[in-house]
């Protein structure tokens, strides 16, 4: 699938200008300010309101380089079977990244119905569910051997998750990527809710 297919379907509406903001905004946002003065709250300024509505490619491309090489550093210790046995950062890290990815394809292809973007969001859905299902059968692997690798069906579409993962981020906000953090972490608690 090309990568600006998928940005597309990230990206939901074009930003107004910064004059636009500061027009329309500032005096409300100002007005706003006063009121939460007491309550010691910081104002955002036009300008972190833009950028956290940006695209991280476009606001912070180095960030976005320093993440994905991150992503591609934990996958080819985990596939190599370099990974510590005690450690499982590398493992919950790749999770994140897989689980943040479907979180947003999904939101990305429910806003751009009207345009075919959850038939495009299925297909990249199926990749991810692949790469998760891989993610775990190397942690039940790990159980019961104590020790991490990935088997052969694991790899490709755990390699194809970290492309989505990096067009996701490309193409995604702070403000998005953040909720969908907010959205997993609720997932995880009602999770670790149901085993107890």
């Amino acid at each position: 699938m090309k990568a600006t297919t998928i940005r597309q379907i990230c990206r939901s509406q074009q930003l107004p200008s910064l004059a636009h903001i500061k027009q329309k905004f500032q005096p409300f946002m100002l007005r706003r300010g006063l009121m939460q003065l007491g309550a010691q709250r910081r104002l955002r300024s036009p300008v972190s309101v833009i950028t956290s509505r940006q695209p991280m490619g476009e606001a912070k491309p180095h960030e976005v380089r320093r993440i994905i090489l991150k992503a591609h550093s934990h996958l080819d210790m985990l596939e190599r079977g370099l990974v510590p046995a005690g450690d499982e950062e590398t493992h919950d890290y790749l999770c994140h990244v897989v689980g943040i990815s479907q979180i947003r394809v999904c939101d990305a292809g429910m806003q751009n119905k009207a345009t075919g973007g959850i038939d495009a969001a299925n297909h990249l859905l199926l990749t991810l569910n692949a790469a998760a299902q891989g993610l775990l059968r190397a942690r039940e692997r790990h159980a019961k051997g104590g020790k991490w690798g990935l088997d052969g069906p694991a790899i490709d579409p755990l390699r194809a998750s970290l492309e989505i993962y990096e067009e996701v981020l490309n193409a995604s906000s702070a403000q998005q990527m953040e909720e969908a953090q907010g959205v997993r972490l609720r997932y995880l608690q009602m999770e670790r809710a149901k085993r107890k």
